[in-house]
Parts: structure tokens; C-alpha cells; sequence
């Protein structure tokens, strides 16, 4: 089951936040977040111009899995209103200076987007496109990080690739058996055990999808004595799965197994302490 629509997310967050007081400020930002997205997850588009026919993408669902390639990628920037792209990504840069007052890039980039030096439709384009050298050339133009710019420009777009999840989970989550995301192309921090199988979680749009528990989605690894998985103590339904060929790991949430309950789409914001456990210098494992 994909992420539910963002108000709902909204009262998740609500709910488990007394349970998780060491996440406080993750889960505050988490859902001002939210707050900021919803006006666009509540429109008829989530984004997307009225124009863009959701029949066509059904349509390109058998030619995604036959070629592999996300159903993102086949997305045109057209397809998206600019104007709605640029209102949203300011209120999502208001959140993020409210909680990072004196981070001097947020304001940069708040000024450029408003002032037309930053052109949304490049963005837009270069987002879909996975262009990675326009987002460096951009991010040495304005003196921003890339990193920053990337992750500030795609929140625009999480609604429109949430609701791709929910409407064509179902046809990719037994038959993709590839380890980025079927619907917008991202690497999965997270997964999910049911029933003894591994369902790959992506952190952007909350597809999931059925992986190989025996082989790592990294490197290709198969060799079970080189695979291995740890959990923190007192905690048997959380697990760090990982390759010590490539030292990557996934964080896994075991619903085979008893213990706290991880809403979707909160998978990553949660398990955050698994990150510092398997960056641990002792174990030396890179996140996926």
C-alpha cells in the first residue's frame, strides 16, 4: 500500500509523535513539510496541468516494465504548471527558513526563484530528466549546494509522484524486481519484511515493490555468507540489512516480528537511529 494523501499523513505524525520524543525536530519538520505540500496535494493536478491525460500514463505502465525504466521517465516537464511548481517550492523554502533561520542559501535561493533567475520549467525538466550536470552547473552558479538544490526542487513534485503510487502500485509490486523505484527512479533507504518477503519502500512517492531478499540491490551480491542484517537491542522488528562485498545497507521494518508499529510513509523519519548504527565506525556501512 502506497503513501495516503498528505492530510492523512499529516495526522500520522500527530499520532506517533508522543511516542518518538528523540525525533521531535525531524518529525516537526516532517510535517510542516507536509503543511506546505498539502495546498498541492488537494488540487485536482497535484501539479500537473489539466491538460495531462492520467489514461496515457496507464498506457505506458506494460512498456515501463517491459524497458525498465520508471513511469516517471516517461513524463514530459509540459505536463507540470509552472506557476503552481514555483508557488510551492517558495512555501516550502518559507518552512525551511523558519526552521533554519540563518542558513544563508535557503534565503538565495528564495530570492532567485521569485526574481526569475532560476527558470521553474528548466527545473522541472532537469528533475525529470535526472540531470545531475544542470543541477551542479546551477548549484556552482548560484553558490549552492547541489545536494540543498536537489532535495528543496523535488518537493514540488512528491504529490504528483505519490498519487502515480497509489493509482499503479498494484501493477509493479510483484513483477518489477528492479532495485530503484519504479515510479519516479529514487533508491529506497527502506523496506518492508511481510510474510518472509522484502518489499523495497521508496522514501519520495512510497512505492513498494518486491526485491530478492538473497541478493544485494547495490552490487548484485549473492552470496549468502556475505549478507547479513542486525537489530538494535530491544527492538526485533527493525533491522539493518546490508553487503559486506559493498558495505551498502536498507533499513527494514519486520512486520513478521513483534514490536512498534512504523506507519507508511514514515519508514525513513523513524528509523533514523538505524542510520547512526550502521554508520558506526565498527561496522563502516554507506546508506543505499
Amino acid at each position: 500500500m502506497a503513501k495516503p494523501r498528505v492530510k492523512e499523513q499529516m495526522e500520522k505524525v500527530d499520532a506517533i509523535a508522543g511516542s518518538y520524543r528523540e525525533l521531535a525536530s525531524s518529525l516537526s519538520l516532517h510535517r510542516a513539510l507536509l503543511e506546505a505540500l498539502r495546498p498541492l496535494d488537494e488540487s485536482e493536478g497535484r501539479g500537473a496541468s489539466k491538460s495531462l491525460d492520467w489514461s496515457i500514463l496507464s498506457s505506458l505502465v506494460e512498456r515501463s516494465l517491459k524497458e525498465k525504466k520508471h513511469l516517471g521517465s516517461y513524463v514530459d516537464s509540459s505536463a507540470f504548471d509552472p506557476a503552481v511548481f514555483k508557488d510551492t517550492f517558495l512555501r516550502v523554502l518559507d518552512v525551511l527558513q523558519g526552521m533554519h533561520p540563518s542558513e544563508g542559501e535557503l534565503a538565495l535561493l528564495s530570492d532567485v526563484m521569485e526574481n526569475g533567475k532560476m527558470d521553474a520549467v528548466d527545473a522541472i525538466r532537469a528533475l525529470l530528466n535526472e540531470d545531475a550536470s544542470w543541477l551542479k552547473k546551477k548549484g556552482l552558479e548560484l553558490g549552492v549546494d547541489p545536494s540543498l538544490l536537489l532535495s528543496v526542487l523535488e518537493l514540488p513534485l512528491r504529490p504528483f509522484f505519490e498519487e502515480l503510487a497509489r493509482r499503479f502500485e498494484d501493477a509493479y509490486i510483484e513483477d518489477w524486481w528492479e532495485p530503484h523505484c519504479p515510479i519516479c527512479g529514487r533508491k529506497p533507504p527502506t523496506g518492508r519484511m511481510r510474510g518472509k518477503k522484502l518489499y523495497l519502500v521508496c522514501a519520495f512517492c512510497g512505492d513498494r515493490y518486491a526485491a530478492d531478499l538473497f541478493q544485494c540491490i547495490s552490487c548484485g551480491n549473492k552470496d549468502p555468507t556475505k549478507l547479513a542484517f542486525i537489530s538494535p537491542e530491544g527492538h526485533p522488528e527493525l533491522e539493518i540489512q546490508y553487503c559486506e562485498v559493498c558495505k551498502t545497507y536498507i533499513k527494514v521494518v519486520n512486520e513478521d516480528k513483534p514490536g512498534g508499529v512504523i506507519p507508511l510513509g514514515l519508514e525513513d523519519v523513524l528509523t533514523r537511529g538505524l542510520d547512526d548504527l550502521a554508520q558506526l565506525p565498527e561496522l563502516g556501512l554507506r546508506r543505499y
